[in-house]
């Protein structure tokens, strides 16, 4: 294990994940209301190998990674942790807060920004 700033690694052959992987997939999958058998129907990737994947007992390759943000309706960045979104949250919002308010209008702002990204990146203008 190796550690990048404030984000723990794992090293496995030439790949490099995040340790928070698996849990935002289940995460991301619980909140759209499937089973593990239900992705792996959506998929066609196992449900043992998404077991393995949430649990993190196994990287998820990138074409699993892609596979699975499609069937639960999510941007790649939002399983990857690559979320220039919330960059923008902090710095619109400019409510860097511990409050219990400020965390609930970061969490929608930064809803609204990731759906405004999704649409844009499939071509779907306002």
């Amino acid at each position: 294990m190796i550690e990048s700033g404030n984000k723990k690694l794992i090293q496995r052959g030439d790949s490099v994940m995040s340790v928070d992987v698996g849990r935002r997939i289940a995460e991301r999958r619980t909140e759209a209301g499937l089973s593990q058998r239900d992705l792996e129907n959506l998929t066609g990737i196992s449900q043992s190998t998404l077991y393995r994947i949430e649990s993190g007992g196994r990287p998820a390759r990138m074409d699993d990674v892609i596979s699975i943000a499609w069937a639960l309706g999510c941007p790649v960045e939002a399983i990857l942790d690559e979320n220039p979104v919330r960059d923008r949250v902090l710095v619109a919002g400019r409510a860097n807060t511990s409050t219990a308010d400020a965390a609930a209008v970061k969490n929608r702002l930064t809803q609204f920004l990731e759906m405004d990204a999704y649409l844009a990146l499939h071509g779907i203008g306002a």
